[in-house]
């Protein structure tokens, strides 16, 4: 029974929108996964040789620290730090207050002689005077370099050695201890003098993270400049330590030139230009060299889907440093497309999948090496496949052809 010509012709209209709609979301969907970051074309290690050949510096620009010197000089410099703390008038009055209102209504101070009275309403004005501050915050800074303190005064702010002020603790010591000897200690304890003795020094956080931030900013990030066409390392030599500085400055600098809208705006359209004709290249090979496979809108949605996957592993990969790029399996885009559609197609994905990949990867060259032989020796490996066995024998050689392409390269 023959297909009416009518049906035969809306499925191929069809096809000719779907397939290329397709293809134009794969290149969207692509160009916005991509990285942003400038082209800083090397891919380098400390302790490994530079790969490519002499490098100039392109224009002039810092040698920055490492995180490591520069937390090492911030912990130096903060050692000689004081955190800023204030007075807090009401605390005092507030104390002497309720020590006046209680010599008058509570038996324990109305019974005490007069001069106990004054003694101890005295030493309390002497203690607040001087301040009484939180005793974790005392040894905090007791143990410090410096043991010093700012104090607020209005705008101002004195250094204040941590020895002239007192906890709650020595500042009820104190009052004990300077007691005059015609006085009974005992009695002089029954008033439970504590009661009226608090912190009145307090931590200043606002100010005191201010002036830290302000205290780190003295540090430079950099030490000393690179000049435009000074030599920076030839082919053969070994990144050392020093180098690897001057060759992550260098990349850090070329990916900070590379922002801004306009230049971003170069970077995304040059990346579109780029996915867009690798995606072009495929979509014309399924057209004129897979007409049947064209047709097929499962097959294409299977075989552009497969691909969007791994670029979104790789970009993801990159982006968050969560692992080796070697470690993503893309013999399976070669294994899936040989097993269901064909040799060639599943070469020619293949191909697309790693030249893309390539761009988001350090050692792209090695990149490219790997993955292509690999590919190329799916195909082998599966040009018949008649039974199960035959996929894990295929994984074996699989594995070994990436351990010796591996070994072959390093």
């Amino acid at each position: 029974m023959h297909q009416n010509p009518s049906k035969k012709k809306k499925i191929k209209i069809r096809t000719r929108v779907f397939v290329p709609l397709v293809f134009v979301i794969a290149v969207l969907l692509v160009t916005y996964l991509f990285p942003r970051q400038g082209s800083f074309k090397y891919s380098f290690n400390e302790g490994r040789p530079w790969q490519y050949g002499l490098l100039m510096a392109p224009f002039d620009f810092p040698i920055y620290k490492t995180s490591e010197q520069l937390q090492a000089e911030q912990d130096s410099l903060l050692q000689y730090y004081e955190p800023y703390f204030e007075t807090d008038d009401n605390v005092q009055k507030n104390a002497l207050a309720d020590f006046d209102a209680d010599v008058n209504l509570k038996e324990r101070l109305s019974g005490l002689p007069a001069d106990y009275k004054l003694y101890i309403r005295k030493k309390l004005l002497e203690v607040y005077d001087e301040g009484i501050m939180r005793s974790e915050d005392y040894d905090r800074i007791a143990a410090s370099v410096t043991g010093g303190l700012r104090l607020k005064e209005g705008n101002m702010a004195e250094s204040r050695n941590i020895e002239s002020f007192f906890t709650i603790r020595s500042a009820y010591e104190k009052v004990l201890d300077d007691f005059p000897e015609s006085m009974d200690i005992e009695l002089l304890r029954s008033a439970d003098i504590n009661d009226y003795i608090r912190e009145n020094i307090i931590f200043d956080a606002a100010t005191s993270e201010k002036a830290e931030n302000e205290f780190i900013q003295q540090i430079d990030i950099s030490r000393g400049m690179v000049q435009q066409g000074q030599r920076i390392i030839d082919q053969g030599e070994i990144v050392d330590d020093h180098t690897y500085n001057i060759l992550s400055s260098l990349k850090r600098v070329t990916e900070e030139r590379s922002g801004g809208a306009g230049k971003s705006s170069g970077i995304i359209i040059g990346q579109l230009m780029l996915i867009l004709l690798m995606f072009g290249s495929f979509y014309m090979y399924l057209l004129f060299f897979r007409p049947n496979e064209y047709r097929n809108r499962k097959h294409v949605v299977f075989m552009v889907l497969l691909i969007v996957i791994f670029l979104l592993l790789t970009a993801v990969t990159v982006r968050f440093e969560l692992f080796s790029v070697f470690i993503i399996p893309y013999a399976i885009v070669t294994i899936l497309i040989r097993t269901f559609i064909d040799s060639r197609t599943a070469l020619f994905s293949s191909l697309i999948t790693v030249i893309l990949s390539s761009l988001m990867v350090p050692y792209p060259f090695e990149f490219i090496v790997i993955q292509m032989l690999v590919a190329m020796v799916s195909i082998f490996m599966l040009k018949e496949l008649s039974e199960r066995s035959q996929l894990i024998r295929s994984s074996f050689f699989i594995l070994l052809t990436y351990i010796l392409v591996y070994v072959g390269l390093t």
